[in-house]
């Protein structure tokens, strides 16, 4: 998918907010990036708009 990481897996030791952990000794989760919530915002409001 282009190079674009959309979740992830570690050990369940360097699990801390926002990374959720989930079963085992896996933890999964993504880390929202200030660009990515910019650009969530600005779409929202141009939808909300059109």
């Amino acid at each position: 998918m282009n190079g674009v990481t959309i979740k992830g897996c570690q050990s369940s030791d360097s699990c801390s907010s926002p990374i959720k952990c989930c079963q085992g000794d896996l933890c999964n989760g993504v880390i929202p990036t200030g660009s990515s919530v910019l650009l969530l915002l600005v779409s929202s409001i141009i939808a909300v708009f059109l």
